[in-house]
């Protein structure tokens, strides 16, 4: 065993140094009060010490500080009887000063033996001078205490008497020192296996404490994964959410590669920690069949359901309403609507409402399937009793080939999935046209909502203007504070035929544009005058100068690139700084 002693005096540290000798082990005293106590033991921490001893305040203060147990000499009554019997009779009142380790034993034994002694109590160092002073104007004359409150009383020309610890004193600690270290030797070997077969787990884990610091991870964590996935936006919704409810689970893509990861909260004595645990899948971003993507919670879906979350339009709020009744009893949902009505969006408002419990969502794009491979990552991310939900995007493209393997896998429950479905346009149609199998629909239209036209949800245009004024202002690195009413009455008459999408694309062009607080009435009527819908078949008018034309077509990628600067860039060859001035003319 190696210890190291901490004495805030000359005296002590020659006591324990001599009771020492007769001990078996190894001793380094040192001396050194509340900061330099800390700074030795910080030390010792990197050169294989076992254990603290201390006194006081500065025992207080290490335990604080540093992780390695701490034992701390204690002022007996015997110290303290020692000291009041010598001042007693002592001219002129007399006060104890000290931390509560001393003050409050003083002040007991004084009332019991009815000496009138006045007990002060500090709690930092900071503290000690301004108490003396204000005792000195109240006319005391001595001061009893440790060693910073007697070297500051007699600073201030106080007669300071100073609480040593005596034999019986250190003699306790050896042995609290030596039991302790017994102690911990028994709970080393009771842990070891544990904590190596931890330490080799063939799967990440990590444990951070409450403000999320790390305080644990094994090889495989600091190795395969590392700590900057500690710092993504999905890793934050798993802390939060585990942090919150206790436990959670989901799927988090990090460089390419899917990780499942489950949160669990740890609680030791009044101390809680998080723990995670994540295994790597089999698939990786790369290997995904074609069409098919992991979706887990994150920003960007936060800011997409918040145009259902507030919606004032009632006959909406009764359908999110029966949606939701729907998803809680695993029944398919079929989501119906004209293009850029939000239906996506709502599907993810379906799937994450509670983002506690629910699991990673697969999305399948209809458009882009060439064959029924996804159907394996579905089975191996779900099963019987567990099912994966699968939102199937724009279902009437979906080759019927396709469709009538999807149907004959329904029929014979061989596929471990629930389904969001969603389609542009009229579903009878689809199905009249033979574009949509009529017994595929019955099969995932147990619950069908027709999304609304937003010219049908006008009530819902200033709230959903203010959502995307919020996200164009963090993006474009404005600071656009509000919309004029004038601006709102002339949005609320315009023809959307784009929906919600057209809307997005508006209010994104003024914030752009704006140079003032507010957006204005004039700069709104000069977008919406200007304003096209993007069908994707649409021709650019080539009149004009060659700068007119060159805008047009910036516009128009801009648009097809949902606003994103970065990959119309890219698609358009330019930098985003020529982007950014070009898209302002």
């Amino acid at each position: 065993m190696k210890i190291l002693a901490i004495a805030p005096y000359e005296g002590l540290k020659e006591i324990m140094l001599a009771m020492g000798k007769a001990e078996n082990f190894e001793l380094q005293v040192e001396i050194g009060d509340l900061k330099q106590g800390v700074a030795l033991s910080k030390e010792a921490l990197l050169n294989g010490t076992d254990i603290i001893i201390s006194r006081g305040g500065t025992a207080a203060m290490i335990q604080k500080e540093i992780s390695l147990p701490v034992v701390e000499i204690e002022v007996s009554g015997y110290d303290m009887l020692r000291v009041l019997t010598f001042v007693k009779d002592y001219p002129g009142k007399t006060a104890i000063v000290g931390f509560s380790q001393i003050s409050e034993g003083a002040a007991t034994i004084c009332e019991i033996l009815n000496i009138e002694i006045s007990s002060y109590t500090i709690n930092s160092e900071g503290e000690v001078k301004p108490k003396l002073e204000a005792l000195k104007k109240e006319g005391y004359q001595v001061i009893i205490g440790d060693v910073i409150t007697v070297s500051e009383a007699e600073k201030l020309g106080l007669n300071g008497f100073l609480l040593t610890s005596g034999e019986e004193s250190v003699g306790k600690a050896f042995s609290s020192a030596k039991k302790l270290y017994s102690y911990i030797n028994k709970v080393k070997q009771q842990y070891t296996i544990p904590y190596h077969l931890i330490k080799e787990e063939e799967k990440g884990i990590v444990v951070l404490s409450e403000k999320k610091s790390k305080l644990f991870s094994n090889k495989y964590f600091d190795s395969k994964i590392g700590e900057d996935l500690l710092k993504k936006e999905e890793f934050n919704v798993a802390f939060e959410n585990t942090h919150k409810t206790g436990s959670y689970s989901s799927i988090i893509e990090d460089q390419g590669f899917f990780w499942e990861i489950t949160g669990d909260q740890l609680s030791i004595d009044s101390s809680k920690m998080i723990t995670f645990k994540l295994t790597q899948s089999p698939f990786n971003q790369s290997s995904l069949p074609s069409g098919l993507s992991i979706v887990s919670y994150n920003q960007a879906i936060s800011k997409a359901i918040k145009v259902f979350l507030l919606t004032d339009n009632d006959k909406l709020k009764k359908t999110i309403e029966s949606a939701l009744a729907y998803r809680s009893k695993i029944e398919n949902i079929w989501i119906s609507g004209e293009k850029g009505t939000g239906k996506e969006s709502l599907a993810y408002f379906i799937h994450f409402h509670d983002t506690t419990t629910s699991e990673p969502l697969l999305v399948l794009n209809c458009e882009l399937i060439e064959d029924d491979s996804w159907v394996s990552l579905v089975n191996k991310s779900g099963s019987e009793k567990n099912k994966t939900t699968v939102l199937l995007k724009n279902i009437e493209a979906m080759p019927l080939q396709l469709q009538k393997k999807l149907m004959n896998q329904l029929k014979t429950n061989s596929l471990h999935a629930n389904f969001i479905v969603t389609s542009n346009g009229d579903i009878h149609k689809y199905v009249r046209d033979h574009k949509i199998l009529l017994d595929l629909y019955d099969e995932l239209a147990k619950l069908t909502i027709e999304l609304p036209l937003l010219n049908e949800r006008i009530e819902d245009i200033e709230i959903i203007s203010r959502l995307f004024i919020h996200d164009f202002n963090t993006l474009y690195g404005k600071q656009i504070v509000g919309i004029r009413k004038n601006s709102i009455d002339i949005l609320q008459q315009f023809n959307w035929r784009g929906n919600i999408n057209q809307l997005k694309q508006v209010i994104g062009k003024c914030v752009l544009l704006a140079k003032q607080p507010y957006i204005e009435k004039e700069l709104i009527q000069h977008v919406l005058d200007s304003e096209q819908i993007n069908s994707g078949n649409e021709e650019i008018d080539l009149s004009g100068t060659l700068e007119e034309i060159e805008n047009r077509i910036i516009q128009k990628v801009w648009l097809e690139e949902g606003m994103n600067q970065t990959k119309t860039a890219k698609r358009l060859g330019i930098n985003r700084t020529t982007l950014w001035r070009k898209l302002k003319v």
